[in-house]
């Protein structure tokens, strides 16, 4: 009888002992998608960062090249308005002095 109970103990330890296999690889299965659970999301957020600082960093750019057009198209503008004054300018300054002479000749 002692073959019995010897039996049954291997074939429990047997059990016992594939039960734990099988406990032990369920959670190893469950670590490694926590861990890449945990894993992926962080990456996510990064590289989502990264992109973000990127198309930032772009649109500041554009913005700038567009203020500096902007800006030099504001400088055409005053330079070509400064030469229409300066001829302005000279234009009275002759015509001022062509009516010195009217004005002088009439006294």
């Amino acid at each position: 009888m002692s073959d019995f109970w010897d039996g049954n103990e291997a074939q429990s330890r047997k059990v016992a002992r594939s039960l734990f296999d099988v406990w032990r690889e369920e959670q190893e299965s469950e670590a490694k998608n926590a861990k890449l659970g945990g894993v992926v999301p962080a990456w996510f957020a990064v590289v989502l960062s990264v992109g973000t600082l990127v198309w930032g960093a772009a649109v500041l750019s554009a913005d700038v090249k567009d203020t500096k057009r902007r800006v030099d198209q504001i400088e055409i503008g005053d330079r070509q308005q400064e030469i229409v004054n300066r001829e302005i300018v000279e234009r009275m300054a002759r015509i001022e002095a062509k009516l010195d002479i009217v004005v002088e000749t009439r006294q």
